[in-house]
C-alpha cells in the first residue's frame, strides 16, 4: 500500500524525522518502532553508553503508553492514544478544507461514514455552506 507523506523543511517532519531513525538504528528490515532499553547511568567523566535497540515492534499498548507520556510531558489534558491523534488530524483536515475524499484517503478508513463522525461539530458550523450568505 502505498501512504503519501508530504516532505517538510522543520525539524518536526516525520519523514525527516523517520529517515534520521532508520539511519540511527541502522534498520534494514522489520519493524520501524521498537522497544528501546536506556543503558545504565554511567559514571562522572565516561561518555554515556548507547540504548539498546530490540528487534520486535512495539505493541498497540506500548504506543498508546508513549503517546499519553508524551503529551502529559507536553501539558496536554486529556486522555490521548493514536486513536485520538487520527480524530484530531481528520477535525484538523476538515477545519482546513479538505473534503470527505481527501480525509477518507488520508485516514485509510473503508468508509466515508466513518471518516464523517470524526469532523467535530464546530469545524461543520464553521464551514457551513450558508455561512457566507448570512
Amino acid at each position: 500500500m502505498l501512504i503519501g507523506i508530504p516532505r517538510g523543511i522543520t525539524r518536526n517532519c516525520p519523514v525527516r524525522a523517520y529517515e534520521a531513525w532508520i539511519k540511527t538504528v541502522g534498520i534494514e528490515a522489520g519493524p520501524v518502532f521498537r522497544r528501546i532499553w536506556l543503558a545504565p547511568v554511567s559514571r562522572p567523566g565516561e561518555p554515556p553508553a548507547p540504548p539498546k535497540i530490540g528487534s520486535v515492534a512495539l505493541s498497540d499498548r506500548s504506543v498508546a503508553d508513549i503517546i499519553r507520556k508524551r503529551c502529559g510531558a507536553a501539558g496536554l489534558e486529556g486522555d490521548f492514544s493514536g486513536h485520538s491523534l487520527r480524530r484530531g488530524a481528520i477535525s484538523t483536515g476538515a477545519k482546513d478544507g479538505y473534503d470527505l475524499l481527501e480525509l477518507k484517503r488520508f485516514s485509510r478508513h473503508r468508509s466515508l461514514q466513518i471518516v464523517e463522525t470524526y469532523i467535530d461539530e464546530a469545524s461543520i458550523k464553521e464551514r457551513h455552506p450558508g455561512k457566507s450568505r448570512f
